[in-house]
């Protein structure tokens, strides 16, 4: 008798397992890979700011800013144009008589495509490559820093291309924390600029995705359904923290 009351309370106990197990449907698995859709595989406008600064300094640190506008299609492609600007760099004037340095920026325009090997909820891999037309504009100065316009100086238009890895770490939805690598070509007929363009580069920064500030916003509940779906099977602090602060996501 004994025996037969453990045999009905193990099946009952195997029931009670079952039915928790078989709480998440099969319209549950539809329903979460539509919200994963909506994220990250359907089409997406994008607008963002982008940087690369000299990472093996010849003399001469260039740091060139671009912004961005572009779409991210099918999760794992990113295509857009982009005008660049750099910022004020000097440089010697030993052939210009008269002339004590110059102040030259690179301004330029492209376009950038991005594979995206891995993005989730809250990290992200990409390899990013450039291509874009580009000329030096450079103001003269003499020994008292007094401008020279007549012997301000602009380079004919050239070519660069650049490839890289870019990673990031989503502190939430709308904010990331990023960094990457690559090494930038320039096809100037000019050696000098050449060799102060021909370089590898970093980026590092805090990106502001506008577009998903405000989805968090409009479409907040969804948003934390989506993060509920990443943090569902995390036993980690950050996952444990979340779950209970959200017990019926």
């Amino acid at each position: 008798m004994k025996g037969f009351f453990v045999i009905i309370f193990t099946l009952f106990q195997f029931g009670l397992f079952a039915q928790q197990a078989g709480s998440y449907t099969v319209q549950d698995s539809i329903n979460d890979a539509k919200i994963i859709n909506e994220f990250y595989y359907k089409t997406k406008f994008q607008v963002r700011l982008s940087n690369q600064r000299t990472l093996l300094s010849s003399g001469v640190d260039i740091k060139i800013n671009a912004l961005n506008i572009g779409f991210q299609f099918k999760h794992h492609y990113k295509l857009g144009l982009f005008g660049l600007l750099s910022n004020r760099y000097v440089l010697s004037a030993e052939e210009n008589p008269g002339v004590a340095y110059f102040e030259a920026s690179v301004l330029g325009y492209g376009a950038y495509f991005e594979y995206v090997l891995f993005e989730n909820y809250r990290y992200y891999l990409g390899l990013p490559f450039t291509v874009s037309s580009a000329f030096v504009g450079a103001q003269a100065f003499d020994n008292n820093d007094n401008a020279l316009k007549e012997q301000d100086l602009r380079s004919d238009n050239f070519g660069m291309t650049s490839l890289g890895v870019s990673a990031g770490y989503n502190i939430n939805f709308w904010l990331t924390f990023s960094t990457g690598v690559g090494y930038r070509l320039a096809f100037s007929g000019q050696d000098e600029e050449n060799d102060l363009l021909s370089t590898p580069f970093y980026t590092f920064g805090v990106k502001v995705k506008l577009g998903s500030f405000i989805t968090t916003i409009s479409r907040h509940k969804e948003v934390l359904k989506m993060k509920s779906i990443y943090f569902r099977d995390k036993d980690t602090w950050r996952g444990n923290k979340f779950k209970k602060r959200h017990p019926n996501l």
